[in-house]
């Protein structure tokens, strides 16, 4: 039980330390504190088709034939997880959840009228 305790702990504080960001920054600042408190590599990336392309958070040197995990959180947005480090399963659902609930909470992606782009968290990009 404490070891989930110290997680949601964790997410609270993750939290207050992306409540100002752009969603890219946001994604990014969870990536880069989840891999310095739990050695655990998550990134983002943007999902076309079969093509899941890199959007942010730390990535290392993972070899080529590392064993990736992909989780889509939606049509457009998924996460790769390379080393769950220190991470439970457990915990990661609960990342998932807190990724997802984020997402909801910035109603991140759009297109706009007048470029025909989409933008993400404030950041136009190319989805």
């Amino acid at each position: 039980m404490g070891a989930i305790s110290d997680f949601k702990r964790w997410l609270r504080f993750t939290s207050v330390c992306v409540a100002e960001l752009t969603l890219r920054r946001a994604l990014d600042t969870i990536s880069r504190l989840v891999w310095r408190d739990y050695r655990a590599e998550v990134w983002f990336v943007e999902i076309n088709g079969p093509r899941w392309s890199y959007l942010a958070g730390h990535v290392s040197n993972a070899p080529a034939d590392a064993d990736l995990r992909l989780i889509e959180l939606d049509d457009h947005l998924g996460m790769v997880c390379s080393d769950l480090g220190e991470l439970t399963s457990a915990h990661l659902d609960a990342m998932v959840d807190f990724v997802n609930e984020l997402l909801s909470e910035r109603a991140y992606c759009h297109r706009s009228q007048e470029t025909g782009r989409e933008s993400l968290g404030g950041e136009e990009t190319a989805l």
